[in-house]
């Protein structure tokens, strides 16, 4: 039997998982989990960055939704900071 000397030519990770990059779905309000697998995060950064009010949320009955436009913003003034 014999090894291989190389890697095969494929990617380990899709170019959509690369550098934090994900589609972010059509619709205008989101779970805290969500946004953790959009920015990469823990669900803990993300309820800290609703209660520091780097991101819009609302309380709908007991659960938090976040809004597609806060997710963007927030995406935008992370990228500067880098």
């Amino acid at each position: 039997m014999t090894h291989p000397t190389h890697l095969p030519n494929k990617p380990l990770l899709r170019i959509d998982e690369v550098a934090g990059y994900v589609d972010l779905p059509n619709k205008n309000l989101f779970t805290p989990t969500e946004v953790a697998k959009y920015f990469f995060v823990t669900r803990k950064t993300v309820y800290e960055w609703v209660k520091n009010k780097d991101l819009t949320a609302f309380k709908v009955r007991r659960a938090i939704r976040i809004t597609r436009e806060s997710i963007l913003k927030h995406n935008q003034e992370l990228l500067r900071k880098d």
